[in-house]
């Protein structure tokens, strides 16, 4: 949906966010950039422990074996790694594997960034 506004004599395009989780706009044919492959790497190491998030298990309804299905859940695994820190639980990220999450995701948390 677009919105148009016009205020003071100028029109305005209001274009609603979306939200990565609500639906897949990843392209798995894409070409992998380098902030996502640091992220993938770290996420393949860190979220597949124990079985939880990596080879065909799903904690918490949560799979990340397809490139996709992390960028579909960027927002979720910054928030839970980064920000309440809840993520891996009893081994929270380092503030560099942080930084690492955090530079992908500022540069857009898609496949190619």
């Amino acid at each position: 949906i677009i919105v148009f506004v016009l205020l003071g004599g100028f029109v305005f395009f209001v274009l609603p966010s979306c939200k990565k989780n609500s639906g897949s706009n990843c392209d798995a044919s894409a070409v992998r950039g380098p902030k996502f492959t640091a992220a993938r790497s770290l996420i393949t190491s860190r979220c597949g422990g124990s079985g939880c998030h990596m080879n065909g298990q799903s904690a918490g309804g949560h799979n990340f074996d397809a490139d996709c299905s992390i960028v579909d859940h960027c927002d979720d695994i910054q928030q839970v790694c980064c920000n309440s820190n809840s993520m891996p639980p009893g081994n929270p990220l380092s503030a560099v594997e942080k930084a690492i999450i955090n530079d992908w995701m500022n540069a857009g948390g898609r496949i190619t960034d």
